[in-house]
């Protein structure tokens, strides 16, 4: 069986747990190295490497695993991303709580999604079936990777939004994903940069991101005349008092 790469998530807030049990499954988080994996720093910008490959500035890779697995897992929490290994079984977790595995490891699979936080992946539009294919070549396979992220990031961003009450929070989650991944050049390589769009393509991610982008106008333009209405309210509730008020003094002298 090949390799594919399967989508799953896990609620965001409690990633730190989710790395501790990957941790004490034997899953290793993957230090990269800037003259071994030279390669592939030198192929992605700087903004990608800091948010997909933090471990290239880990200053003691030694100190780092002589920690315990419980505080081993809130620093990787701290991170956008963390790329973890486990034999042939590699996974890709985000802070957001997208988590890609990427494996031919079926029973790997079922264990890597067998934890009380998750969530439906189906609540993103996305089958519990569906996989997607994966490169033998190592910059590829995470170049595809990212585009990945972003269908199902905005997938999950255009949920998140039909809730009212998450309307600010999400907000601030969409700014920080166009500034940090979505508006941000991956590599200068023309090759990649023809392959990221033709994945664009064939995720939507420019039809995606436009109908988010309309979706916040909206609700921002409808809170506001909301705010507006609520201020008017409670300003002629005001006046109602004062004109009671007004009229007992009146009434009283």
């Amino acid at each position: 069986m090949e390799k594919r790469i399967y989508p799953y998530l896990i609620k965001s807030s409690t990633m730190a747990g989710y790395y501790e049990l990957l941790f004490d499954e034997g899953y290793e988080l993957r230090i990269f190295n800037k003259q071994k994996d030279k390669e592939l720093y030198n192929f992605f910008l700087p903004d990608v490497n800091n948010f997909m490959f933090w471990t290239f500035n880990m200053d003691n890779k030694a100190e780092f695993e002589k920690l315990s697995n419980d505080l081993k897992a809130p620093i990787c929490s701290d991170y956008d991303c963390n790329i973890l290994t486990k034999g042939e079984t590699e996974v890709i977790c985000f802070s957001t709580g997208i988590c890609l595995a990427i494996t031919d490891d079926m029973e790997a699979l079922e264990k890597l999604k067998t934890y009380e936080e998750r969530q439906d992946v189906q609540e993103i539009n996305v089958r519990e079936t569906d996989s997607y294919p994966v490169a033998t070549d190592e910059k590829e396979k995470y170049l595809y990777s990212i585009q990945l992220y972003k269908m199902l990031y905005l997938n999950k961003l255009m949920k998140l939004i039909q809730n009212p009450a998450l309307f600010d929070r999400v907000r601030k989650s969409y700014v920080d994903f166009t500034t940090k991944v979505y508006n941000v050049k991956v590599t200068d390589d023309k090759g990649a940069q023809e392959k990221l769009l033709r994945w664009a393509d064939d995720f939507d991610l420019e039809k995606k991101y436009v109908a988010l982008d309309n979706e916040f106008d909206l609700l921002y333009k409808n809170n506001k005349i909301n705010d507006n209405q609520t201020r008017q309210k409670i300003t002629m509730a005001l006046c109602v008092v004062l004109l009671v008020i007004s009229v007992i003094l009146l009434i009283g002298k």
